[in-house]
């Protein structure tokens, strides 16, 4: 029997840390829906993180080019469903429907994305 994968849904470099930490090992794949950049914490610092966390934790990960504060459902539904289809998942871990609109709208398009099809 192969072994399935895990896919976290997440949406932001982070979230998967203080959301799923204990899925983080290899087997696991996150998809971020984007990667903001602010005055405090660069983009590229946050890159440099995830990298690392990578490579320590053992987990994979592949970010999409969405604008933080700004995603766009279709968008978001067709990578997660591209991604199911190629991983073929046994657990598919998202977020909370949160007080945040990225939060939310990973929530929304992951329900989407994960409803059994025909």
């Amino acid at each position: 029997m192969s072994h399935k994968p895990t896919l976290i849904f997440s949406p932001h470099i982070d979230d998967e840390v203080l959301g799923c930490f204990s899925f983080l090992k290899p087997g696991t794949h996150v998809l971020f829906a984007g990667v903001e950049s602010r005055p405090d914490i660069p983009r590229q610092t946050r890159l440099s993180e995830l990298e690392n966390s990578s490579n320590a934790l053992g987990f994979s990960y592949q970010i999409l080019d969405n604008t933080v504060n700004h995603y766009v459902a279709n968008e978001l539904i067709q990578a997660f469903e591209e991604s199911i289809v190629t991983l073929r998942p046994r657990t598919v871990l998202l977020p909370i429907p949160s007080y945040n609109q990225d939060h939310r709208a990973v929530y929304d398009a992951a329900l989407v994305a994960t409803r059994p099809h025909d």
